[in-house]
């Protein structure tokens, strides 16, 4: 399953989709955060990629996450380390 996002952001002075998609790029891994259908958060590890300045993640049809997705698309992503921190 292959979701293509239009990022949604808010500028609060941090950084631009350029400067995210440069630190996101290098990575494989990432941890995907969804919500449940009661509300409940979710989180899972996906293998992603950025390219042409759009966030693609890989998931089955028959996932938790793939599931959530198609429900309600609103997602947190962030990289796998907590040593270089990047949260969209």
């Amino acid at each position: 399953m292959v979701h293509d996002w239009t990022m949604v952001t808010e500028t609060k002075g941090d950084m631009d989709w350029a400067e995210v998609a440069t630190r996101l790029a290098p990575a494989r891994s990432y941890w995907l955060g969804t919500t449940t259908a009661g509300g409940e958060p979710h989180a899972a590890p996906v293998w992603g990629v950025v390219l042409d300045d759009q966030f693609y993640v890989y998931s089955e049809r028959r996932t938790a996450k793939a599931k959530h997705l198609v429900r309600d698309p609103r997602i947190v992503v962030h990289l796998e380390s907590a040593e270089h921190v990047v949260i969209v």
